[in-house]
């Protein structure tokens, strides 16, 4: 009988800020499935409009991105 390796991972969508300005990129979410525009404009005006110097929010760069996460299942029942 022929078995097939498959890699079995967790899927998650996590929602980061990018900035020129910034040493290192910002988490202001994590979501099971990927983010609607309602959703991420929400997380944005909560967390980032008003928390952030201005030099941050309205530099040239400043970008939110959704970037996806695969995390082995081995890694969750370690």
């Amino acid at each position: 009988m022929c078995q097939k390796h498959a890699n079995v991972f967790k899927q998650f969508y996590a929602l980061v800020l990018t900035s020129a300005e910034m040493k290192t990129p910002k988490v202001l979410q994590v979501y099971r499935i990927p983010p609607n525009q309602a959703q991420i404009t929400k997380v944005v005006s909560e967390q980032v409009v008003g928390k952030l110097p201005s030099s941050h929010l309205y530099g040239n760069n400043t970008q939110v991105h959704t970037v996806p996460l695969q995390i082995p299942i081995s890694m969750l029942l370690s």
